[in-house]
């Protein structure tokens, strides 16, 4: 999952938009990307993929603070993940 972890949704999205056309030169997935957003709305979305059978998932930071949002990934989702 590519992921931006912000409780604020509009930076969130403009944030990973910056990123992934800065990593990509496009983007080409549109909407597809994400989610972007509250961790609420991240962790949502990975439980379905649980749910669904996933045994793994890879989470990507589309953000420039690499390091911010993985401490709020494993604040917030992990011990989620974990349960």
């Amino acid at each position: 999952m590519t992921v931006n972890l912000n409780t604020d949704e509009a930076s969130a999205q403009s944030e990973a938009d910056r990123w992934v056309r800065g990593y990509y030169g496009v983007n080409f997935w549109g909407g597809r990307w994400g989610p972007f957003g509250s961790p609420d709305r991240v962790l949502e979305r990975a439980l379905a993929y649980r749910d669904a059978g996933a045994d793994e998932i890879l989470f990507r930071f589309a953000s420039y603070d690499q390091a911010k949002q993985l401490e709020v990934f494993s604040e917030t989702l992990l011990p989620a993940l974990r349960a």
